[in-house]
């Protein structure tokens, strides 16, 4: 693996990129993500999340030549763009199994690493099922409640009809209030607890160093359970998220 990684002199980023993406199962080329598909892929989330849910959508419509039926796991990747930026985006779909977290994340470091980037990091999280989600959202509900006078009028409001975006809102805003709101992983179903606690006994044991992030946020509709964010540190010292990632079942289901 270390050897399919390192590559050769004078190699292009892209051959590089195209050459660990095959070393970790991605044998396929990648899918080109129209600007019309990441519009169409809905909602208004970032351009990470709007690029897997558009490779989602794209893959559905019409499953590259050689790649199992929808229904039968398959690793495919794709390739947007947006403005200035490059967004490659990695799915393995259609399986729960913990080793298509690590596979995506470990994917994404070796990416990352060739980029350029240096002291990477991987936060993870999890907001769980449906049943954890119905959980979180009403604590949310509560404090929110408990904490209206705190608020500005635009999040009283949002809290007032979806506790969920004004969460999220909070998040944005890194807001005084997160410091005693409640948090996803605390209110996780047996279940969704099983989940987590399998991927990150995979994380070990495949050597992905992690952090537990509590804060970090699902978008409603679209994910479900285990979330990822990679951080590193560029060229020029500036330290930012690199990549992100989770489960994409909510929107999987609606796709298929």
């Amino acid at each position: 693996m270390q050897s399919l990684e390192r590559g050769k002199n004078y190699e292009s980023l892209g051959n590089t990129i195209s050459r660990i993406a095959y070393a970790y199962g991605f044998t396929a080329s990648p899918l080109s993500i129209s600007k019309k598909a990441l519009v169409n892929a809905g909602a208004d989330p970032d351009v990470k999340t709007g690029a897997a849910m558009a490779l989602m959508n794209v893959f559905v419509a019409a499953p590259p030549s050689g790649t199992p039926p929808v229904q039968a796991p398959a690793h495919v990747w794709g390739v947007a763009h947006k403005g200035p930026n490059t967004v490659i985006t990695f799915a393995i779909t259609s399986t729960k199994e913990a080793i298509a977290h690590a596979l995506v994340v470990k994917t994404a470091l070796s990416i990352a690493e060739t980029a350029g980037y240096t002291d990477l990091s991987v936060g993870i999280s999890s907001v769980g099922d449906s049943e954890s989600r119905k959980r979180f959202s009403r604590e949310l509900a509560n404090f929110f409640r408990k904490n209206h006078e705190a608020l500005s009028p635009e999040l009283k409001q949002l809290a007032a009809h979806n506790p969920d975006s004004a969460y999220r809102a909070l998040l944005k805003e890194n807001h005084p209030l997160l410091a005693r709101a409640p948090r996803s992983i605390d209110y996780l179903s047996e279940g969704a607890r099983k989940t987590m606690l399998s991927a990150l006994s995979l994380f070990e044991s495949v050597g992905i160093p992690y952090s537990i992030q509590s804060r970090l946020s699902g978008e409603p509709g679209v994910h479900s359970e285990i979330l990822f964010a990679i951080e590193g540190t560029a060229k020029n010292g500036m330290r930012s998220e690199v990549a992100s990632g989770g489960r994409y079942d909510e929107h999987f289901k609606k796709e298929r």
